[in-house]
């Protein structure tokens, strides 16, 4: 399975036949099988409050943009349009976080209708299901914009040589 001398686990093609483990003690091991074991909840992908400083940045070129209408405008108004669709996809994360927490109390108040504690904990299950989804979009769109995108092309157009085709 492994190159008998790269094998970084385990090596199944020695000259004994057993299986030899290389690169990692006993403990490192049992705490590999351990990890394997017990299931790991995911943890929010993006911080809120690196979600807020979107928004803040996002509403301060709004205020700036209504105050001036100097050359930096144009600056502004590009910054305003990139930002915008991370903005949108920025609501949509935290309005479905918001989301997970209200149903959570609602499907937990023993106080409440039995069908509508189930109805919420069904839409508490969907959610939680497509939060990871939506927090990956976002943090794509949050990626750096590479700056060749920005520039003109040059794009030449010849006519082609060949034979028969």
């Amino acid at each position: 399975m492994f190159a008998r001398s790269r094998a970084p686990f385990l090596d199944r093609d020695n000259s004994y036949g057993n299986p030899v483990w290389y690169c990692l003690p006993p403990v490192a091991i049992s705490c590999a099988l351990f990890c394997l074991v017990l299931p790991v909840q995911p943890s929010s992908m993006i911080a809120s409050a690196q979600i807020d400083r979107i928004l803040d940045r996002y509403s301060e070129i709004e205020a700036r943009m209504a105050s001036d209408a100097g050359a930096s405008f144009v600056k502004l108004a590009k910054e305003y349009a990139d930002l915008g669709p991370i903005v949108a996809k920025a609501k949509e994360v935290l309005g479905m976080r918001n989301e997970i927490t209200q149903l959570t109390a609602m499907s937990t108040d023993m106080a409440a209708d039995a069908e509508l504690r189930a109805m919420a904990g069904d839409e508490l299950v969907e959610i939680r299901r497509r939060l990871p989804d939506v927090e990956r979009e976002l943090s794509i769109l949050m990626l750096p914009k590479d700056s060749a995108d920005n520039g003109s092309a040059l794009l030449e157009v010849r006519a082609g040589t060949g034979g028969d085709e």
